[in-house]
């Protein structure tokens, strides 16, 4: 009978080891707890617990289903691929002061009451009007740097012309760095599908393999024989810069012959509002969008595997209000944006 993980990790919890351990001791000896065999015997138990503990989650790290952090990222470099980071909000800020007076670059600006700062990029001067308009990057890599519109307005670097300073739209554009199930579908995706010299799962795997680039998919004879559409998938603000990153991936992999087109796919934002019982808001949102994370581009979201999802983690019951129906089928070019609502019922 073959012995499962489950069975192995059974057998070196704490208290198996120690019965183990005080079993191999003769009966005529007192082994009763609080005796001296069994203080003894019994912090070494705890530790080879923790050992075997710490052996079966380096085990569980080994496998693309269970990775996750630092070792996601290890595992993604035997593939040649990493993490995307992540990017910078960026904003126009507008200075009020003497006309004239210099603004240097990397001045620094916050907002109140956080942590959140912007560094102008390039030096300026103000103009005769009294103001001047210059770009900043916020330091906080990340989404917590796109922030509302006049809230950038503590001037945390002392500039002797300047008298006050803010952003007049909002910051945006920053971006988190790619979450483990992201990376992890990637990396999954290369381990199922080994490059066959051209088949359309090829271009999905080359698109994959740009940092950035979230999900592909492949349009064969999308104008008729010898060409390809390559759809990608990622955030709006970063998909101009991944398109012709892409496209020289593709350029120099695909067949002598063949014309590829790289395309930034359409975004659907879907609403899905489930109520659900027996289970936490955060632990029921995690898991809804732990699959809908795996619809690709041009895939189809079947309900009925969401709820199971669900009631798996641990859910009493779940249904669906919106959308209503059975599926949703997105088109060929287009990549769902899901924004999961859960309502717990008693």
């Amino acid at each position: 009978m073959a012995i499962t993980i489950t069975d192995l990790f059974k057998e070196q919890q704490y208290h198996e080891i120690l019965q183990r351990t005080l079993d191999r001791i003769p009966d005529y000896i007192d082994k009763s707890e609080g005796s001296y065999i069994w203080d003894a015997v019994a912090p070494v138990s705890y530790e080879h617990a923790k050992q075997a503990s710490f052996l079966m989650f380096v085990l569980m790290q080994a496998f693309a289903l269970h990775a996750y952090g630092e070792w996601l990222d290890h595992m993604a470099g035997d593939f040649g691929i990493s993490r995307a980071p992540a990017v910078p909000a960026t904003v126009e800020l507008l200075f009020t002061g003497n006309p004239g007076g210099e603004i240097p670059a990397g001045t620094k600006v916050a907002v109140q009451s956080t942590s959140i700062m912007f560094e102008t990029d390039e030096r300026a001067v103000i103009g005769i009007d009294g103001t001047a308009l210059v770009s900043a990057t916020c330091l906080n890599p990340g989404e917590e740097g796109n922030v509302p519109n006049d809230v950038v307005n503590l001037l945390v670097d002392f500039v002797p012309v300047v008298s006050s300073v803010t952003n007049p739209a909002p910051s945006t554009g920053g971006v988190d760095a790619e979450d483990d199930e992201i990376l992890r579908n990637r990396i999954l995706f290369f381990k199922r599908n080994p490059e066959r010299g051209g088949t359309e799962t090829d271009y999905q795997r080359w698109a994959l393999s740009v940092g950035g680039v979230q999900a592909a998919h492949c349009v064969a004879l999308a104008r008729g024989i010898g060409s390809v559409d390559v759809i990608i998938g990622a955030p709006p603000n970063q998909i101009a810069e991944l398109v012709p990153r892409v496209q020289a991936v593709v350029d120099a992999k695909k067949p002598l012959g063949v014309h590829a087109t790289v395309k930034g796919a359409e975004i659907l934002p879907v609403d899905f509002r489930i109520t659900v019982s027996g289970i936490d808001v955060l632990t029921a949102e995690d898991v809804a969008m732990a699959y809908l994370t795996t619809v690709g581009i041009g895939g189809t979201v079947l309900f009925s595997k969401l709820i199971a999802a669900i009631i798996n983690a641990g859910a009493a019951d779940a249904f669906l209000t919106e959308p209503v129906g059975t599926q949703l089928v997105l088109a060929p070019d287009t990549v769902l944006d899901p924004h999961v609502y859960i309502t717990v019922v008693d």
